[in-house]
C-alpha cells in the first residue's frame, strides 16, 4: 500500500502491494 514506505508494519502486512510502493520511491 502507499503507506507501506511510511509505516513499515504495515508494510510488512501490505505485501506484495508494499514492495510496490517502495520501488515507487
Amino acid at each position: 500500500s502507499v503507506l507501506g514506505p511510511c509505516l513499515f508494519i504495515i508494510y510488512v502486512n501490505d505485501l506484495p502491494s508494499g514492495l510496490s510502493s517502495v520501488s515507487k520511491l
